[in-house]
């Protein structure tokens, strides 16, 4: 995870119910912190962006990643589309320019 950039496009991971969806993509954060994983950029956008707003189950994790100097885009046209703009961290909302300048600047991009 070195040099690599997560895409977050999705309100959870995997296929399934919302529960199980939100289950799998805060487990899959925790496990970044807990097993010392650290990605350079997690960038949201699509649905993904409400996993990084108020009321997210993954938002703790999310937090903590950003303490630990993970870069977190979350893009605010996604978070306009969705009436969001107020449910994220304003140092996390960016724009599809940023994300494409992180796609570029690191060796792997993962979409999760």
């Amino acid at each position: 995870m070195h040099n690599t950039a997560l895409l977050i496009t999705n309100d959870g991971l995997g296929q399934g119910d919302e529960a199980l969806r939100h289950s799998l993509a805060t487990r899959y954060f925790a496990t970044l912190l807990e097993g010392n994983f650290r990605p350079r950029a997690l960038l949201f956008y699509g649905a993904g962006v409400k996993l990084a707003c108020e009321g997210s189950p993954c938002l703790e994790s999310l937090q903590a990643l950003a303490e630990e100097k993970v870069e977190i885009v979350v893009c605010r046209s996604c978070l306009e589309h969705y009436s969001l703009m107020d449910a994220t961290d304003s140092r996390w909302r960016g724009t599809m320019l940023q994300i494409i300048e992180w796609q570029q600047m690191v060796d792997k991009v993962i979409t999760v």
